[in-house]
């Protein structure tokens, strides 16, 4: 039986692009297309780390990037978490464009998507951007989400719900800042993420 619930939240969410973001933001998705003739896009996780200038309950975060077949950079990240928070008040994810790479004279502030209702939900549903990391963490991403070690392997953005936000992902870097909030509106988790979407040729296959 589907799950109506997840869908519900999951469409909100896309609408909530739309609206932030506005009509006229869909003209350049169009050419932001994952597949065109002869070459495709894929996702690249440059870096990925806790935000070490905002304490949260990160204690501590490795990152180790790993390049797949056909382009795709994923990551293997562990973190420690040093206290459990009951549930989560709010979502914070903050874009950064850059013109080729992360410095402070080829980047400027994009946009901020902010959610205040059914964090935990939004969090792990799927089919949203961050969708295909938060599924391999483990132990699962849950709410309450308890102090401990979690690890989460072969992470990468989901290229296909990345695509259907009206933004023109390719052709620049991209700093994603996330902050999730706790039940008594402190910072919990903090993390910030590098990533492009870079065109590359389709393989040629045999006859």
């Amino acid at each position: 039986m589907a799950d109506y619930t997840n869908w519900g939240v999951r469409l909100l969410v896309l609408v909530a692009f739309g609206v932030v973001l506005g009509p006229g933001a869909a003209s350049g998705a169009r050419t932001g297309k994952a597949k065109s003739r002869g070459s495709h896009l894929v996702s690249r996780l440059l870096s990925v780390d806790m935000c070490r200038d905002r304490p949260s309950a990160i204690a501590n975060m490795s990152a180790v990037m790993r390049h797949l077949t056909g382009g795709t950079i994923s990551v293997d990240v562990d973190m420690i978490v040093s206290r459990t928070a009951q549930s989560f008040s709010k979502f914070d994810m903050t874009l950064t464009k850059c013109r080729d790479a992360v410095s402070s004279n080829s980047c400027e502030y994009y946009q901020t998507w902010t959610y205040e209702l059914g964090v935990c939900r939004v969090m792990s549903i799927p089919g949203m951007p961050w969708s295909a990391s938060m599924s391999k963490m483990t132990p699962p991403f849950k709410c309450p989400f308890v102090k401990g070690v979690y690890h989460t392997r072969n992470a990468t953005a989901d290229l296909d719900a990345v695509l259907h936000i009206p933004i023109q992902w390719e052709g620049n870097v991209w700093r994603v800042n996330i902050m999730v909030y706790n039940q008594l509106k402190e910072l919990h988790l903090c993390w910030v993420a590098d990533l492009d979407f870079p065109r590359v040729k389709n393989q040629q296959h045999d006859p």
